[in-house]
């Protein structure tokens, strides 16, 4: 699966737009994932990976 996060994802992510980073091995901390507001429930267990970020042009 590394391979293929490597190889493939980090290219379609380039091709989609250039100023994305991509982290196949990090996620968004536990407190940014609490504190944005998106979900109501704050789970039990956190797990991530496959972060994405955009550079500011």
């Amino acid at each position: 699966m590394r391979s293929f996060k490597e190889n493939i994802v980090r290219r379609v992510v380039s091709f989609i737009d250039p100023a994305f980073q991509y982290s196949p091995a990090t996620a968004v901390s536990r407190k940014d994932y609490d504190n944005s507001g998106l979900f109501l429930q704050r789970p039990d267990r956190y797990k991530g990976d496959d972060y994405f970020r955009r550079n500011k042009r």
